[in-house]
Formats: structure tokens, C-alpha cells, sequence
């Protein structure tokens, strides 16, 4: 299991540590155990690549007696058949006790799922995001421009000040999505905190395990503190 990991210092009431990880999961319902193992150690859980029809998403907030979840589904079930295996989406679990100061943000996509946090250091953006893949083909750079540009959106919509960005990128320093990455960056004045702190470090690894990457980053504003476990 790979993911990305650390623990936001957010002073808010009754709460000193705010534990976040994040998990692509590639099916939940294949991954209940991992995702619950997660959740019972952390605050807010961000998924990628869930897989669950529209129909499912309720699968999401009753994962456990203490958590609530919500999330996008990626399949389209209009039509009358549905061909080959659920894919995509992305979703946000937290602690109940949270509730009272979480705003769900508003998305229509299922590769972004948002939320804003309310904490004494002002509101936090948090969002899930699930990057399209790099197809070598005009089509996927166009995919990945317009997340990042619904990312920017969904930022400039809100009113907050902090960031916490939680993604599988599919991207990596000296990949052809890196400069569209870094712009996004550079132009909201965020860190690639992943990058800044990990080395030699991998965050994926293929199904035949032969195959190593690094695929998953986390962007936020400098002001949240973030220490990577």
C-alpha cells in the first residue's frame, strides 16, 4: 500500500494534531480493510480511484460507526449497460467530530472532491485529486490542464487562505505534466511538500512489482505546517 502521509499542526477546538493521509485505493470495496486501517489511525482520509458507481457512494459513509465520507463517482450509468470494470472517482473521509466545521465544496467531476476545513488559522481547502493519466497524446494534456485549471477554480471560489492539495498526479520532475504542475505552484505561491522533503523515494509500484514511480504529491500553502511520516 502506498500513499501519501503526514500530520497537520492546525490549532482548532478540541484539537491539536489533525492527522490526513491519502490512498489510491483502486476499488474500495477491494481495499475495505486497508482504507479502514487507515481511517482508525487518521482524521481525513483522501481516496483516489475508488471505483464505485453513483449508486454507491453511500458505501462511503458507512465505512465506519465514527466516520462520515462523501465523494464523485467516474462511471457514467446512463446507459443501460455498463461495459468493463468501474474506474476513477475520488472521495474524502473524516471523524464525525469534524462536522461541525467542515463546508462541502461543490465539484462537478468526479477527479476532484473538496471540502473546506474551519480552523483559528482560517479556512483550509482540502481536496482530493485523482490526476489524468500521461497518454502521450494531445488528449490527456488537455485533461490535465483542465483539472488543474477546476483546481485553481475551485480555489479562487472559496475564501480561503491554506491549502492542502492531496493527489495521485501521475506526474513526476522531468514528465511532460511537470510544467503545468509547477505553474500552478508557482502561481498561488503553494510548496510541492513531497518533493521538498522525500528522496529516493517511490509511491507506486506496479501490479508485477517490477515497475517503481512517484506519482503522489502534496501541494499546500506555507502556512499549514505539514511533517511527512
Amino acid at each position: 500500500m502506498f500513499g501519501s502521509e503526514g500530520i497537520i499542526q492546525c490549532a482548532m477546538a478540541n484539537l491539536t494534531d489533525l492527522k490526513v493521509c491519502s490512498y489510491n485505493c483502486r476499488s474500495l470495496k477491494s481495499s475495505l480493510h486497508d482504507v479502514i486501517q487507515l481511517y482508525e489511525t487518521h482524521d481525513i482520509v483522501c481516496l483516489q480511484e475508488h471505483w464505485l458507481l453513483p449508486t454507491e457512494l453511500d458505501i462511503l459513509t458507512n465505512l465506519h460507526n465514527d466516520c462520515y465520507g462523501f465523494g464523485y463517482s467516474a462511471v457514467d450509468i446512463t446507459s443501460d449497460v455498463l461495459v468493463g470494470r468501474p474506474y476513477g472517482g475520488t472521495a474524502i473521509l473524516y471523524e464525525k467530530y469534524l462536522a461541525p466545521s467542515i463546508t462541502f465544496v461543490e465539484y462537478s467531476g468526479s477527479r476532484v472532491t473538496s471540502m473546506i476545513l474551519s480552523s483559528t488559522v482560517g479556512p483550509i481547502l482540502v481536496c482530493s485529486v485523482y490526476m489524468p493519466t500521461d497518454y502521450s497524446d494531445e488528449c490527456s494534456l488537455i485533461m490535465y490542464q483542465d483539472v488543474c485549471a477546476k483546481i485553481q477554480s475551485c480555489f479562487n471560489d472559496s475564501d480561503c487562505v491554506q491549502v492542502l492539495i492531496i493527489d495521485d498526479l501521475n506526474c513526476h520532475a522531468g514528465s511532460r505534466f511537470y510544467p503545468i504542475l509547477s505553474q500552478l505552484v508557482s502561481d498561488n505561491s503553494w510548496i510541492l511538500s513531497d518533493v521538498n522533503r522525500l528522496a529516493d523515494a517511490f509511491t507506486y509500484i506496479s501490479d508485477s512489482g517490477l515497475t517503481v514511480g512517484y506519482l503522489g504529491l502534496i501541494m499546500l500553502y506555507a502556512a499549514v505546517v505539514l511533517i511527512i511520516g
